[in-house]
C-alpha cells in the first residue's frame, strides 16, 4: 500500500523539496549575531508630523504586519519545524 503523501505529484514534489532543503541547511551553517531588541530613543517616540496613533515604530510595524495577515515568527517556526 502506497503512503498517502506519495499519491499525488504535488505532495511528492513537496516531500522532495523538504528533503533537499534539510540537506542544504545541514551544509550551510551560518553563525548569527545576537539580535538587539532595543529601539533608539528617536524611533521610540516619532514626531507627530511623521507618525501618530501610535507613535512608536515597533508598534506600527506589528500593526502593519497584522493588517497584512503576515504569520508570526512562532507560526513560521512551527510550520517549518
Amino acid at each position: 500500500m502506497a503512503l498517502c503523501w506519495m499519491t499525488t505529484a504535488s505532495c511528492l514534489a513537496e516531500a522532495i523539496l523538504r528533503r533537499n532543503r534539510s540537506r542544504t541547511n545541514r551544509r550551510r551553517l551560518q553563525l548569527a549575531y545576537r539580535l538587539d531588541t532595543s529601539l533608539v530613543n528617536p524611533l521610540h517616540g516619532l514626531p507627530a508630523v511623521v507618525a501618530s496613533n501610535p507613535a512608536v515604530l515597533a508598534t506600527r510595524n506589528l500593526l502593519r504586519a497584522w493588517r497584512l495577515g503576515l504569520p508570526s515568527g512562532q507560526a513560521v517556526a512551527a510550520r517549518d519545524g
